[in-house]
C-alpha cells in the first residue's frame, strides 16, 4: 500500500521533480571550474554554447509542464519565462564566483534563446496535435 502511494506521488509530480533535478544539474555544472569538453579549438566553444541552449530549452519545457495547471497557459508561459530567465541570470552571476569561470552576457542571451525556442516548440507542437485531432 505504501509503495503505491509513493509511486502515485511520483507519477503525479514527475515534471515538478524533474524540474527541481534539472535546476540542480545546471547549478552543479556551473560550479565546476575549467568545464570544457577537451575538444580542441572552436568546436569546444560551439559545443558549450549549444549546451547552454539545450539546458534552458529543457528547463523551460519542464517549468511549463510542472507549473500549476489552474493558471492560464499565457500567464504560465510568462511566469515560467521570467523565472527561468532570472535563474539563467543568477547562474551567470554564480559563475562569477567560481574559479576560472566568469559572467558572460552572451551566454545569458543564448540561455534566453533556448527558453524562447522551447515556448515556440510547444506552441507549434500543440497546434499540430490539435489539427491532427480535428481531422
Amino acid at each position: 500500500m505504501q509503495k503505491s502511494k509513493i509511486l502515485n506521488f511520483i507519477n503525479k509530480n514527475k515534471y515538478k521533480i524533474l524540474f527541481v533535478v534539472w535546476l540542480s544539474i545546471i547549478f552543479t555544472l556551473s560550479s565546476i571550474p575549467n568545464l570544457k569538453s577537451n575538444i580542441p579549438g572552436v568546436s569546444d566553444l560551439v559545443l558549450r554554447k549549444i549546451a547552454h541552449f539545450v539546458e534552458y530549452f529543457i528547463l523551460m519545457f519542464l517549468c511549463i509542464k510542472s507549473f500549476c495547471k489552474e493558471i492560464k497557459i499565457n500567464y504560465r508561459l510568462i511566469l515560467c519565462f521570467i523565472f527561468c530567465s532570472l535563474y539563467a541570470l543568477s547562474d551567470e552571476m554564480h559563475q562569477f564566483f567560481v574559479p576560472t569561470r566568469h559572467f558572460a552576457l552572451f551566454d545569458f542571451g543564448i540561455d534566453n534563446l533556448g527558453l524562447i525556442s522551447s515556448i515556440l516548440f510547444l506552441f507549434i507542437y500543440n497546434k499540430v496535435t490539435i489539427k491532427k485531432l480535428e481531422k
